[in-house]
């Protein structure tokens, strides 16, 4: 009896070995057909991981992951929260451009010392500074402000220059 026993305890060694790293799929597949060949009651077991999925499954898993999919690239899309979306960057370049259509040289336009500030929800305040030339070509500094808010896809405010 315990010739019998022996067997399928060598098998689970075997399995364990595999499990764990230490024998690689061939060296298993080697050693488990050794031990067929001496104890012919064994064919019939499989490595773990080799049994075929129960056809049940795919009724259950296909359609999770499909809603999964959905979701996931239905978030991708547009949505209210464009807070997130507008950037300090966005919000300055356009209180930038605000600023040229009051300068009298914008394209010698040099911007520095710009501040954000959210005031509230999709709101600004932007302050800096920006160094020109004036009308008679001399280059000077002027402090602006800019209260912006996005009012759709689009930006509106108004901007104070101090000279």
């Amino acid at each position: 009896m315990s010739d019998q026993k022996e067997p399928p305890d060598k098998l689970s060694a075997l399995i364990a070995l595999y499990q764990s790293g230490a024998i690689t799929l061939e060296e298993f597949k080697r050693e488990k057909e050794k031990l067929e060949a001496a104890t012919p009651e064994i064919v019939a077991t499989t490595l773990p991981g080799d049994e075929k999925p129960n056809s049940t499954w795919k009724w259950i898993v296909w359609p999770i992951g499909i809603v999964a999919a959905l979701a996931f690239f239905g978030s991708l899309g547009d949505d209210d929260a464009k807070d997130d979306e507008v950037r300090d960057w966005e919000v300055t370049s356009m209180c930038e451009q605000w600023v040229d259509k009051q300068l009298k040289a914008p394209s010698t336009a040099k911007y520095s010392d710009q501040v954000v500030k959210s005031t509230g929800v999709l709101k600004w305040e932007v302050t800096g500074a920006v160094d020109s030339e004036n009308s008679f070509g001399a280059m000077i500094r002027n402090e602006w402000t800019c209260s912006i808010y996005l009012d759709g896809d689009t930006f509106r405010g108004r901007v104070s220059v101090q000279e």
